[in-house]
């Protein structure tokens, strides 16, 4: 998602449960502060399927501004073929009079260009009982083994 650095990546499967920690560098234009370098760290949790929590600590060294979000989202199966996303953005107050609106408005925009990026995916994607797999598919085939247990036994076989 616009991250123009993946510096280091680590992730943690659990029963019900994963953690994937990212330390990540990124330019600003996404945010709307051309020229500033961002890094810091996202940390993901997955709580089965349907449930996430994303936290962000980025810094701007350039600007001596640190930035905390937690964003928690969750997908609600509706009709067949389709769901509700519920997203709610939280963001640590910053000591700088007026960054935290300015922060909270770029975060925003950019959570909402992701989110009309995956979209734009969900809405063009096609079930492959046996999908090739690439080396850039990273730990696809182990999320998917993982995430076999949250669906029925039928459907998990296939």
């Amino acid at each position: 998602h616009g991250m123009t650095e993946l510096l280091e990546s680590e992730t943690v499967y659990q029963e019900h449960s994963l953690q994937t920690r990212l330390r990540v560098r990124t330019g600003s234009k996404r945010f709307g502060f051309p020229g500033i370098t961002f890094s810091g760290t996202v940390t993901v949790n997955i709580y089965g399927m349907g449930l996430q929590t994303i936290e962000t600590v980025m810094v701007a060294d350039k600007l001596g501004l640190q930035s905390t979000t937690l964003v928690v989202e969750a997908i609600t199966p509706r009709d067949a073929g389709t769901a509700s996303l519920s997203i709610d953005l939280h963001m640590v107050l910053l000591r700088v009079p007026g960054a935290t609106r300015l922060a909270q408005r770029s975060f925003l925009k950019a959570v909402a260009f992701d989110v009309d990026a995956d979209v734009q995916i969900w809405t063009n994607r096609r079930y492959l009982p046996r999908p090739l797999l690439t080396s850039a598919d990273g730990e696809i085939a182990r999320y998917r083994q993982w995430a076999r247990r949250f669906y029925p036994e039928e459907t998990a076989r296939s």
